[in-house]
Order: C-alpha cells, then structure tokens, then sequence
C-alpha cells in the first residue's frame, strides 16, 4: 500500500521524465512512494499551494519551469544552493508542516561532468542562462572550483548581481561574455533555447569549436542543434537526458528521508 506521494509539477509537462524515473527508484528502494506528474498553470499555482501545504498524504514536491523561483515564498529551510540560486526543484514536508528545499540541477550536471574525468581545476567553462537551473549549475562548478567561468545571461541585472556575488563568494574567477576572449573547453546550455526550435543555438557556435565536453539541458528534443554540433565534431557530450538520470540518485533519497 502506497502511503504518501510526490507531485511532479510544472508548465508544461509534457516532455518531463523524471516521473517514471523516479517510480522505479522508490520500487527497487522498498519506499512507499509515488510520484504522479500534474500540470498546473502558472494562474493557479496559489491554489495549488494551498492544496499542498493541507494535504497531509503528498510528502513533497519535483519542481521544473516555470515553477522553480515562484516557490520560495513557502520555504522555511532552504539548503545553502536554494539561497544562493533562489530557486528549487525539490521540496519535502518535515515536522510541524516546515518546508525544507533543495536544488539538485548544479549537482547533477556537476556529478556528469566528473564522470569523464575531467580536469576542472585547470577548465575554463561557459555556461548559458542564469534561470533556476544555470545559477544552480554555476554555484556548483564555482564551489567545485574550476579556472574560469564565463557566463551568457541577457538579462543584464541578473548578470551583474552574480558577477558582484562571485567576486566576494568564490575564488573560481566568473566573468561576463562580453568582456573576455577566452575559448572554453566545457560548455553548457543552461537556458530552454533548442526546446521548441531544433535549429536554436543559445550563443554562436563558434565558441564550441576549441570544447572538448559540451552539456545541454534540453531533454525534448533529445538531439537539439547544439548536440547535433557536438556530435558532428565528435565532442563529448551530455545530453538534458543524462543529467535527468543523474539527478535520480540525488533527489530520491532526498525525498524518501524527510526531516524527522
């Protein structure tokens, strides 16, 4: 007998794949949760809210877009990545109906980037996007520690904000696009460009010729225009499906082991 539930949430949902992932995790754990995909729009998030904090049988929630800033307003305990990146994509019920939240999108592009035995210390990394996932992805590699992180973000307020938290925060030298000339050896699309066109590119491609690993976020379609550049010139590459994998490992037990 299934005792609580997890709700994957987000608009829209109908590339999400954690759901299934996540089933099977549970099952071959022995935990007695579930986890059921819900669209909710954007308008009708406050009641959905509502629904969750009085709900006693759903233990937690999977956050994606459009949904992973709009939710701190309800967290009590967000972990150190939660408060760095005000964003999240996991929240649990603890005790006395206290939110704890975590954000595994920097862990889980991190963790598949060490994979290929990468030389981080000595890289110089793009990143693309500083939404939910991107500042997520930059807090990890910065804290992780790498050469340099050179950072794509159109919105210039959000840009200046993390180049100001960087200079006081982390040793890892971040620094804006247009200020540098550096050719990048790891590069990673942190934005949603590539979902809807396959043809999109979230910067020119000409910054991916000298990379050796190329990352893309983007789960659906599973080969966007990056990947098929990546593979085209026989990058390594990590794909929003690997990293959708990656994060199973991280937010499961996360989720099963609630603040007792």
């Amino acid at each position: 007998m299934i005792d609580k539930k997890i709700l994957m949430i987000g608009y829209p949902v109908s590339s999400v794949r954690t759901t299934p992932l996540l089933n099977d995790w549970f099952l071959r754990n022995n935990y007695q949760l579930v986890v059921e995909t819900r669209e909710i729009l954007p308008k009708k998030l406050n009641c959905f809210l509502s629904e969750f904090i009085e709900n006693e049988g759903i233990a937690g929630l999977c956050v994606t877009m459009p949904f992973k800033q709009k939710l701190m307003a309800i967290i009590d305990l967000p972990s150190e990545t939660v408060r760095v990146t005000n964003s999240t994509n996991c929240i649990r019920k603890g005790t006395d109906n206290l939110f704890e939240a975590e954000q595994f999108d920097g862990a889980a592009v991190l963790a598949s980037i060490l994979k290929y035995k990468v030389d981080l210390a000595n890289s110089t990394v793009l990143v693309a996007g500083l939404g939910g996932s991107g500042s997520a992805i930059v807090h990890a590699i910065a804290t992780h520690g790498c050469k340099t992180i050179i950072i794509s973000e159109t919105n210039l307020e959000k840009l200046d904000h993390w180049l100001t938290y960087a200079r006081q925060n982390y040793t890892t030298e971040i620094i804006s696009i247009e200020d540098n000339n550096l050719l990048p050896e790891i590069v990673v699309n942190a934005t949603p460009v590539g979902m809807e066109s396959e043809s999109d590119t979230p910067f020119s491609i000409n910054l991916c010729k000298h990379a050796h690993l190329i990352v893309d976020i983007v789960a659906d379609p599973p080969k966007t225009s990056l990947m098929s550049f990546a593979t085209m010139n026989k990058k390594v590459i990590i794909t929003g499906r690997d990293i959708v994998h990656s994060q199973i490992d991280l937010i499961g037990p996360w989720l099963a082991n609630p603040l007792q």
